[in-house]
């Protein structure tokens, strides 16, 4: 459709042409207009406005602007028909893309006020870092970004959304950096100061009224009576990192919904960082916290910050006194020292802080037969029966989908990339194998330029890598479903579906799209996937098997057995196939697979890489391969590929000096690669650095020590101090491990961590950290030490780092 835009700057907006575009908001037509606010008239040499905000010079104002600046998007929101955002695009890209994209959906007049960097501020910084520049005016609340959409009035819903709820930033360190402001307190450091203390009073009280305003719910009562007149309500936070537990808490949520139990709130767990936010949002419901661990105890990105204000010591005893909770956790056994241990510590945290625990900590294993579902599967009906909510009324038909789908009939569209929230599309360089060709594993050397992206990554860090289904097997998916791959649609997701379901339905997709970026159709199917497929299986026969499956035992061991996927469940039952809809709905997403870096950002700028083993197993049904490792198997260089980064676990010595003692096994020797490279490139800088000690642990000697020539000059420029090798299958009669090569040389031990104080890091498969450590400990018994005692003091103190897997 045609689209009409006026563009301005915020004294034409907000002073000589106030009047028009008050004239044209409020008379309803569908004019969109975007406002570029610089706060002063920047063209005619910096005049003040009444976009000026208080303190600041500017010409007319060189004692300081005494008021605070016009607020033109309050005044249009008064209106309540009209479509109004604020926007700093170096601060949140996806919220600015999200607010031009709902103000052209947008049948009505639309006004979005974008900050805009000025030569006229002065900042120190200049021009060339106007985004981080605008990242500091949102976190310290001198920008505001919000969304009021009118069109979710009509849905009953509070049309005001706040995007920057949490200001870590500090208005005074932002203010200094721009001369506007600068220049009055070098002039009348008093008046500086008096104005600068009523501009912060007045953009922390500006917040709280946003604040406020955007926890406001138009039908408050979010209650539902129970047969026995009481009401069940809750609200359900988490926190994950690559996804699925966001996903099993919607799963979650959808399944509340099917008992008659009102989901309040759904949100991350950092939404709700505050004690006072979690109150709000708790408030008349029990609040369910569904969080995974990563690594060793770690926080996922999104839940950081509600750890770091809930365990701060200044919170008193009987904070949340009154708060009803239940916890269920995530996490993976093989991590024996932090199995579950965020969502535990939140679990014990809350009881501290005097919130009332309904029920034991239920534990999703992901080495459990069928992953984290069997511990699900035990919990939930736990929690139904303690917060006695009533059985789900099941007809046996199927559900209500999830996706409303739009068919554009004769519309063709070359299909762009579907990038998931949080990742970047980085170009394959490179895609080496590095074991001979007839050799029994297959392992990678992958490259990913970072070239002209902003990626940026740290020593240690992780890659999350988001895979494509195969065409071949797009094909023949789409051809037993008889959909028609190039069809283009339009998709509207319901409330309750993840953030990266929602970014990819932003625009129009195709169905090859679906199954070949997003659905998980080759993947591990899961016992309630069995359930909801018996609900379009027209076959009694079939309708029986699926229902059986769904309840384990030999039948489903036997599926388990031979690596069955979510597609060979389907062709087993051909009376049941499901429409789109209804497959997006029962079929999980993609999830990534997270690899460990190999390469330094110091030492090889714009390029990361990657050690990657491609994951080959026999079944009853003969050899799989795994899905991700498929994909990147047959990746040719040149295509895209989807990439996120996950902070690395790892401790690093606060001196260059310092030795760094390193087990890598297997493609765990990928971040020890790369923690070479660093002290190489810190060496080639004039820094002096300390001894360097690797353990090496592979299959054997010719195929899978890899890098061979890198640790030949590691070596040879003084970097690597040994490189001491286990090959498990050279020496005849014997199966040989790294822990039988460091109770050999115990002094390259000793003398790194007893006498130096040295760092020690292990990667590789968890089943050898026992081993490993139980060799550590010996040599440093050696010496007298008390082994146990010391190394719990070596823990605790941070010089031991694992990454296992």
């Amino acid at each position: 459709h045609g689209s009409m835009w006026m563009m301005g700057g915020d004294g034409w907006a907000n002073d000589i042409g106030y009047g028009g575009i008050d004239h044209v908001l409020a008379s309803g037509n569908n004019v969109k207009i975007m406002v570029m606010d610089t706060e002063v008239y920047s063209n005619t040499g910096g005049q003040a406005s009444k976009a000026t905000p208080m303190g600041a010079v500017a010409k007319f104002a060189q004692g300081g602007r005494t008021q605070t600046k016009k607020d033109l998007g309050g005044l249009a929101m008064q209106y309540r028909h009209i479509y109004v955002a604020s926007c700093a695009m170096g601060a949140n890209y996806k919220q600015t893309v999200e607010a031009f994209r709902e103000a052209e959906r947008y049948n009505g007049p639309a006004l979005i006020l974008c900050y805009s960097p000025c030569i006229e501020h002065r900042t120190k910084t200049g021009l060339a870092q106007m985004t981080l520049d605008q990242k500091d005016a949102v976190e310290c609340g001198y920008w505001p970004l919000y969304r009021f959409n009118p069109d979710l009035i009509k849905e009953g819903k509070n049309p005001f959304l706040l995007d920057c709820k949490k200001l870590p930033g500090d208005v005074m360190t932002f203010l200094i950096k721009q001369n506007r402001y600068a220049q009055l307190a070098r002039a009348s450091p008093e008046l500086a100061d008096e104005l600068n203390k009523k501009l912060e009073v007045h953009l922390k009280e500006r917040h709280e009224g946003m604040r406020a305003k955007a926890a406001t719910v138009p039908n408050a009562d979010c209650t539902a009576p129970n047969d026995d007149g009481t009401s069940i309500v809750v609200t359900i936070l988490f926190g994950s990192d690559t996804g699925v537990t966001e996903q099993l808490a919607n799963t979650f949520a959808r399944q509340c919904a099917e008992r008659q139990v009102r989901v309040k709130a759904v949100c991350s767990l950092d939404e709700v960082s505050e004690l006072d936010e979690l109150r709000e949002v708790s408030e008349g419901a029990l609040t369910v916290v569904m969080c995974s661990t990563c690594g060793h105890g770690d926080f996922p990105q999104n839940a950081g910050l509600f750890w770091t204000s809930v365990s701060s010591p200044q919170i008193e005893a009987g904070e949340l006194k009154g708060l009803k909770y239940c916890t269920f956790a995530m996490g993976d056994s093989n991590y024996t020292d932090s199995y579950c241990e965020a969502a535990k510590r939140i679990d014990d945290r809350l009881a501290e802080l005097g919130a009332e625990r309904i029920l034991a900590v239920g534990i999703g294993n992901d080495c459990d037969e069928d992953k984290w579902e069997t511990g699900y599967n035990a919990w939930l009906p736990e929690f139904w029966a303690a917060i006695k909510a009533p059985e789900p009324v099941d007809d046996g038909l199927p559900k209500e989908p999830l996706f409303k789908i739009k068919v554009h009939e004769n519309s063709k569209m070359p299909p762009q990339p579907l990038c998931p929230p949080g990742a970047t599309l980085l170009d394959l360089v490179e895609n080496r194998r590095l074991t001979p060709s007839d050799y029994e594993r297959d392992i990678r050397h992958v490259s990913l330029s970072t070239e002209g992206v902003d990626f940026p990554f740290d020593l240690g860090d992780a890659v999350a890598l988001y895979y494509e289904n195969l065409p071949d097997e797009v094909t023949e998916a789409l051809a037993w479903f008889d959909l028609d791959g190039d069809q283009v649609l339009t998709v509207t997701c319901s409330e309750n579906v993840s953030a990266r379901h929602k970014q990819a339905f932003q625009r129009r997709v195709t169905v090859r799209q679906i199954f070949t970026e997003l659905l998980d159709m080759f993947g591990r199917p899961s016992k309630s996937f069995c359930l909801d497929l018996a609900r379009f299986a027209g076959n009694a026969t079939e309708n029986a098997y699926l229902q059986k499956l769904a309840t384990g035992g030999d039948e489903w061991k036997e599926t388990v057995g031979v690596s069955c996927s979510f597609f060979d469940l389907c062709k087993k039952c051909p009376s049941a196939k499901p429409p789109l809809d209804q497959l997006m709905s029962m079929v999980p997403l993609s999830k990534p697979r997270l690899y460990s870096v190999a390469s330094s950002p110091f030492y090889a700028p714009g390029i990361l890489e990657l050690t990657i083993v491609i994951n080959r197993w026999p079944s009853a049904a003969g050899l799989k391969t795994g899905v991700c490792t498929k994909f990147l198997e047959m990746a040719p260089v040149g295509r895209k590929v989807a990439a996120a980064v996950t902070c690395g676990t790892f401790k690093f010595p606060a001196l260059d000096t310092i030795p760094m003692v390193m087990v890598g096994l297997g493609t765990g020797i990928a971040p020890i690669r790369s923690f070479c490279q660093d002290k190489l490139y810190k060496k080639q800088q004039g820094i002096e650095t300390g001894p360097m000690i690797v353990f090496y642990g592979c299959r054997r000697e010719k195929e899978e020590l890899f890098y061979k020539e890198d640790w030949a000059l590691y070596k040879k420029e003084g970097v690597l101090t040994a490189l001491v090798g286990a090959f498990q299958f050279e020496t005849p009669g014997k199966q040989v491990f790294v822990s039988h090569k460091i109770e050999e040389q115990p002094k390259l031990i000793t003398d790194n961590l007893l006498a130096k104080a040295g760092y020690f890091y292990m990667c590789g498969p968890a089943v050898a950290t026992p081993s490993v450590q139980k060799a550590v400990k010996a040599a440093v018994a050696t010496e007298g030490e008390s082994s146990e005692e010391w190394f719990k003091e070596f823990v605790e103190g941070g010089r031991y780092s694992e990454e296992s897997y």
